[in-house]
């Protein structure tokens, strides 16, 4: 993690049990830990936090795409032409569905 190698590490314990000294080198010890372990959970929890904002955020983004890709029309009451009702299947060859009967003509 911190690429320190055997050598730097017994330098930097060594320099420790001169500053600290040896009856509270074991409580300075403990509490690096303690204080490195809650560091660790906090950046875990800060981590997950951030994941799912940015998932909420995609969602929402999701969300007001398709909620604004589609487009209604307001729909008139005169008649089924003037709705622009027409079958999907005959939408593309542009045949309007009506109540009338077929003329035969």
């Amino acid at each position: 993690m911190f690429n320190i190698g055997f050598q730097e590490l017994l330098l930097i314990l060594l320099i420790a049990l001169v500053v600290v000294g040896p009856r509270n080198l074991p409580n300075v010890a403990r509490a690096l830990g303690r204080a490195f372990a809650e560091f660790r959970r906090a950046m875990n929890e800060l981590q997950q936090t951030v994941e799912s904002t940015d998932v909420v955020r995609e969602f929402r983004k999701e969300f007001y795409q398709a909620q604004h890709g589609i487009k209604v029309r307001p729909l008139e009451t005169n008649s089924k032409k003037e709705d622009g009702l027409q079958n999907p299947d005959t939408q593309s060859k542009g045949v309007e569905l009506s109540d009338d009967k077929p003329s035969d003509t």
